[in-house]
Order: structure tokens, then C-alpha cells, then sequence
């Protein structure tokens, strides 16, 4: 299990470089590494170790924040998803109501 983890976070890391556009020779550059580091990293080669993610998304720009979030997002519970859908029903209620949709509000009602 730990070696799938760890292929997940080698893609999602080079999926990270190539979104940025940085070739692996420039970025090798700006991480002051040897050539050929980049490929033995993402092979597998050299074994990923959090000190070398963080050093490419800082060269990246990237927040460490948003690669971790995307390699395990956040699990809805199920209240989360009650909610979302409550939020997502009453915007749809008032979308409805503004189009002359739906049942009249209390606000108009005379009686």
C-alpha cells in the first residue's frame, strides 16, 4: 500500500512540473541539482522523501498545501453532503422563485 501511495504523489508531483511548464533540465537549474535528478526521482529511483517535494513546489510556486489537498482530498462526511445539499436546493429554490417558478414566498403572501 505504501508504494502505491507513493507512485500516486510521483504522478500528481509530475503532472505539478509539467502544469507549470518548466522542462526537467530548467528545473534541475533552479533546484540546484545534478542532471538526471528529476527522472530518477519521479522513476522511482531515488526514494521520495517530503524534503523533496517541498523543495519542488517551492520552485514551482506551488503551496504544499494545495498538492497535499489534491493527492487526499477532504472526505465528505455525511453531514457535510446534507448540507451542501440543503445549500444547493435553497439556491435552486430561489432561482426558481426569481423566474416566477416554484411555490410564492411568505414575504408576498396577504394573508
Amino acid at each position: 500500500m505504501l508504494d502505491e501511495e507513493i507512485r500516486r504523489a510521483l504522478r500528481l508531483l509530475e503532472a505539478v512540473i509539467q502544469a507549470a511548464g518548466y522542462s526537467e533540465d530548467d528545473l534541475e537549474q533552479r533546484l540546484d541539482a545534478s542532471p538526471g535528478y528529476l527522472g530518477r526521482l519521479l522513476s522511482g529511483e531515488i526514494e521520495l522523501k517530503l524534503r523533496h517535494i517541498l523543495a519542488i513546489l517551492r520552485v514551482l510556486e506551488v503551496e504544499p498545501g494545495q498538492y497535499f489537498q489534491s493527492l487526499y482530498p477532504p472526505v465528505p462526511t455525511v453531514s457535510s453532503a446534507i448540507q451542501s445539499s440543503t445549500i444547493e436546493m435553497d439556491d435552486l429554490d430561489l432561482r426558481l422563485r426569481g423566474l416566477g417558478l416554484g411555490e410564492p414566498s411568505l414575504e408576498n403572501d396577504d394573508g
